[in-house]
C-alpha cells in the first residue's frame, strides 16, 4: 500500500466521521473536525461540500452557499460539486442561478445519472417542468427499468402538455416487474386531468381493489364516479403541501397574486390595534399571517398537516407553538373560549365538509371573538358543496352563512373577492367574518329552538 493510498484512506475516514456527526446533529464537533481537515487539504472540494451541509444544518444559509461556491472553485469541472451548488441555491429559492448551475452540471456530466437526478430535483423545486423534461428523458433512457424515473418522465410530459405520451410511458412502466402502485395512481391522475373519464374511472377502481383501505384511492374512486367526497384525505393534503412548501411563498404570493393573509392581518390590526389577543391560525402554511401581522402581545398558534410547511413557518419566530394535525382535530380537541380570533386562509378548500368546523370554532372562540375564513364560491343555484376539477372544494355562500348562524354566531359578514389567479384566470371566492356575541351566548336557530 502506498503512502498516498494510506493518506487518502485516512482522509476519507475523517470525512465519514464528520458526516456521522452531522447526521446526529453534533454540529460543534463536526465544525471543529472539518476545520482541522481543511487545514491539511485546503483545496479538496469534498471538505467544502460538507461545509455546505454544516451551514444548512446550523441555519446559516450564507455560510452554506459560500462553502458550495468554494467547492466549485476547487473543482470547476466536477459536475457533482456544480450540481450541489445548484441544489443549495434552489433551497434558498435563488432559482435563476440554481437553474444556470444545474444546466452547467448536466453539460459537464451528461451521462452521470446521479447528476441528472439532482438537476431534475432542482428544476422540479422551481416548478420548471419544461427545463426538467430533457434531463428526465436522458435519465430514464439511462435507467429504463427504474419505475420512479419513468413516473417522473410521465409527470414532466403531462405538465408540459403531452398527456398522451405520458400515458404511453406509464403503460410500459406498469408492465415492469414489481412495478409500484404509484405508477397506476399517476396514470389515473393524468387520465383525469386530460379529461379521459372512462380511463380514470377504470384506474381508480383498480387502485381501490389493490388497496381497499387506502383513503386517497377511495377519494379518487368517488370523484371519478361522479360522487362528492366529503373531505380530502390527510395523506393527499400533507403530500401536496410538503412538496409545495419550499416555493410556496414565491409561487403563491408573487405568481398567483395571493394576498389573503395580508388582508386578514390588516383586519386584525384594525380591530385589535394593541395586538393583545390570542390567535389560532388554521392551515398556517409557511406563516404568512404571522409575517404580515408581526409580533403580538398574546399567543399565536399555528396548525397545519404539513411538516415542511411548519418548518418554514417556524423560521419567522413569530408563532408560539405549532400542531401538526388536521384543523378538524385541532378544533375538536381544543378547550372552549381560548382565542380572540381564529383564521382559516385558503385552507377550507381542502377540508370540504364544515359541519364540525364551524360549530367548534364558535366553541373555541372567546366571547366577542371572530372566526375569519375564506372559501371558493360555488354557484347559488347548485349544491352546497362542490369538488372542482382542481380538487379544491367550493362552498355556497348562503349555505355557509346558514351554518354560521346555526352554530350560534350573531353576526356573519360575507365579502366576495378574487382569492388568487390560476393559469391567468381569477379564482373567485368570499371571506367570512363570523362574530361570537359579547355575552358568549348562542344566537340563531339553536337558541330559538331551546327557547
Amino acid at each position: 500500500m502506498t503512502t498516498l493510498s494510506i493518506d487518502l484512506q485516512a482522509f476519507n475516514e475523517k470525512l465519514q466521521r464528520i458526516e456521522q456527526l452531522l447526521a446526529s446533529g453534533e454540529l460543534k464537533p463536526a465544525a471543529e473536525q472539518l476545520n482541522e481537515l481543511a487545514r491539511t487539504a485546503p483545496q479538496h472540494p469534498a471538505i467544502y461540500m460538507l461545509g455546505m451541509r454544516l451551514g444548512e444544518a446550523a441555519g446559516n444559509g450564507e455560510a452554506a452557499l459560500k462553502s458550495a461556491r468554494r467547492a466549485v472553485q476547487c473543482a470547476p469541472g466536477w459536475p457533482v460539486a456544480v450540481v450541489e451548488l445548484a441544489a443549495c441555491l434552489a433551497r434558498q429559492n435563488k432559482m435563476a442561478d440554481a437553474l444556470t448551475e444545474a444546466k452547467r452540471a448536466v453539460d459537464l456530466g451528461p451521462n452521470d445519472l446521479s447528476v441528472l437526478r439532482r438537476a431534475i430535483d432542482v428544476a422540479n423545486h422551481g416548478r420548471e417542468s419544461g427545463i426538467a423534461l430533457p434531463w428526465v428523458r436522458k435519465a430514464s433512457a439511462l435507467a429504463p427499468t427504474d419505475p420512479m424515473l419513468q413516473r417522473m418522465l410521465a409527470r414532466a410530459l403531462a405538465d408540459t402538455g403531452a398527456p398522451d405520451e405520458a400515458i404511453t410511458v406509464l403503460d410500459e412502466a406498469i408492465k415492469l416487474e414489481n412495478a409500484p402502485i404509484e405508477l397506476l395512481a399517476e396514470r389515473m391522475t393524468i387520465h383525469f386531468n386530460a379529461g379521459h373519464e372512462a380511463d380514470a374511472k377504470r384506474d381508480s377502481a383498480r387502485l381501490l381493489e389493490l388497496q381497499p383501505d387506502n383513503e386517497s384511492f377511495r377519494f379518487w374512486r368517488d370523484k371519478t364516479h361522479g360522487n362528492v367526497p366529503t373531505t380530502q384525505p390527510r395523506a393527499m393534503v400533507e403530500g401536496l403541501f410538503d412538496n409545495y412548501a419550499p416555493t410556496f411563498d414565491m409561487h403563491l404570493v408573487r405568481g398567483l397574486q395571493y394576498d389573503t393573509p395580508k388582508k386578514v392581518a390588516e383586519w386584525i390590526k384594525e380591530h385589535y390595534p394593541t395586538l393583545e389577543l390570542n390567535i389560532l391560525d388554521l392551515g398556517c402554511g409557511t406563516g404568512l399571517l404571522g409575517v404580515f401581522l408581526g409580533p403580538i402581545k398574546g399567543a399565536m398558534i399555528g396548525v397545519d398537516l404539513s411538516e415542511k410547511m411548519i418548518e418554514q413557518a417556524a423560521r419567522h419566530n413569530l408563532y408560539h407553538r405549532f400542531h401538526q394535525v388536521s384543523l378538524v382535530d385541532a378544533l375538536e380537541n381544543t378547550p372552549p373560549s381560548l382565542y380572540h380570533v381564529i383564521t382559516a386562509n385558503d385552507v377550507l378548500v381542502y377540508v370540504g365538509d364544515l359541519s364540525s368546523v364551524i360549530p367548534n370554532a364558535w366553541r373555541v372562540l372567546r366571547a366577542d371573538g371572530n372566526f375569519i375564513f375564506t372559501c371558493e364560491t360555488a354557484p347559488e343555484d347548485g349544491p352546497d358543496l362542490v369538488l372542482g376539477d382542481k380538487l379544491r372544494y367550493q362552498h355556497k355562500a348562503s349555505a355557509i352563512e346558514a351554518m354560521c348562524r346555526e352554530a350560534g354566531f350573531d353576526k356573519v359578514e360575507i365579502e366576495y373577492m378574487t382569492l388568487r389567479m390560476d393559469n391567468g384566470a381569477p379564482i373567485e371566492g368570499f371571506r367570512v367574518v363570523a362574530h361570537k356575541a359579547a355575552s358568549g351566548r348562542r344566537h340563531g336557530r339553536r337558541k330559538a329552538a331551546a327557547a
